[in-house]
């Protein structure tokens, strides 16, 4: 298991390592125009209602179940909440042509997410190997998916979906470019 941990942290520090040779690479003046910003600061509208409503649901389920929610399932959903939220102002901004800056190159940030989504798919399924591999199971099967595996998860399928959007984006760009 720590060997697990070693390698996702080595993962990680390669692709940091990347984006800043990236970004230090292309000394380019990008920068967001005033549609953009207007269109960016809409996103973040909709996100933070969207996490109010969230957490509100959250409320309600805590109140409702008659006892307290564990704190690592109370983690696990805040997690959640947070991804979606992002997720929600990401695509919203992806698709009104406002999450990049003007200039900047799709190919090398669906490559990122693409990445990323994909180590953490692989944190996933080895914490749930790891898991039934144990003899004595420590902890219960559902605390360990909203602790240890939630993360892992909720990353890829975070990661994965802006890829995919990026991608489907790119496309339809390329398609209007075409025609």
């Amino acid at each position: 298991m720590i060997g697990n941990a070693i390698f996702l942290v080595i993962i990680y520090l390669v692709i940091a390592a990347a984006l800043v040779v990236i970004s230090k690479k292309r000394k380019k003046d990008y920068h967001f125009d005033e549609m953009q910003e207007q269109i960016r600061a809409e996103g973040y509208k909709i996100a933070y209602i969207t996490t109010l409503f969230l957490l509100c649901g959250i409320i309600v389920i805590d109140t409702s179940i008659g006892r307290e929610l564990p704190e690592y399932m109370i983690g696990g959903l805040l997690l959640v909440v947070v991804m979606i939220s992002f997720l929600v102002w990401g695509i919203y901004c992806i698709v009104h042509n406002s999450f990049f800056m003007l200039g900047q190159n799709w190919n090398s940030y669906f490559s990122i997410c693409l990445i990323v989504g994909v180590v953490n798919i692989i944190s996933f399924v080895s914490g749930i190997i790891g898991w039934t591999k144990e003899e004595a199971h420590t902890q219960s099967l559902i605390e360990m998916i909203f602790t240890k595996v939630s993360t892992s998860g909720v990353m890829a399928i975070t990661f994965l979906t802006l890829a995919a959007v990026v991608g489907i984006k790119m496309l339809s760009n390329r398609n209007a470019v075409e025609e």
